[in-house]
């Protein structure tokens, strides 16, 4: 009789999945120098590493990923309907479509294409919100709202860098959450055309 694998708890299973996400690689995701600025929303890891911040805590479809409140610019529904242009020169899979708000164009940012492994692409719904982040010309695509946090730096295990997943900037056991690099995850969506 072969022995079996013990799983492991929770709270264990969560710490290995957040240790394995923070595994540093050598290979860049992005290979063009240029990089993409979400508006006047600066890098989490340059201004939170030695102060305590609030973040809304998000839902995609199961991970929880924590981004700045101060980064937030709304939240709205999802709409029935995305525009798609022909012309598009992003990352086709990781960018849903454009909605108009107001008198801007939000880029809609399929998050759970990004920040899910490949594995666990295939079953994804429908999300419910828009996070508008920066100055309103980009947006996250979100499952479920949960609630706002403080994150004390002491509690983060901050990346050294970017490697594979540039859109980590860390992560919170205790909070039980992944820490949201705005501009990293701009970057993955167009890494040749400032926004």
């Amino acid at each position: 009789m072969s022995k079996s694998k013990q799983i492991a708890d929770h709270d264990n299973a969560l710490g290995l999945y957040f240790k394995e996400m923070l595994v540093e690689s050598t290979v860049s995701a992005v290979t063009d120098k240029t990089e993409v600025q979400v508006d006047k929303a600066d890098s989490v890891i340059e201004h939170d590493q030695n102060k305590s911040f609030q973040a809304l805590l998000l839902d995609i479809n199961g991970l929880q990923l924590a981004i700045r409140t101060e980064d937030i610019k709304a939240i709205l529904p999802w709409p029935e309907t995305l525009l798609k242009q022909k012309t598009d020169t992003f990352n086709n899979e990781a960018l849903m479509g454009y909605y108009n708000h107001a008198s801007d164009q939000i880029k809609i940012i399929n998050t759970a294409y990004i920040v899910l492994p490949l594995q666990h692409r295939h079953n994804i719904a429908t999300p419910s919100f828009m996070i508008v982040v920066g100055e309103g010309t980009w947006a996250l695509s979100c499952h479920k709202i949960n609630t706002i946090i403080t994150l004390s730096p002491k509690d983060i295990r901050w990346r050294k860098n970017m490697g594979a997943r540039p859109w980590l900037a860390g992560t919170s056991i205790e909070k039980r959450c992944s820490i949201v690099n705005l501009n990293g995850l701009v970057n993955l969506i167009n890494p040749q055309i400032l926004a």
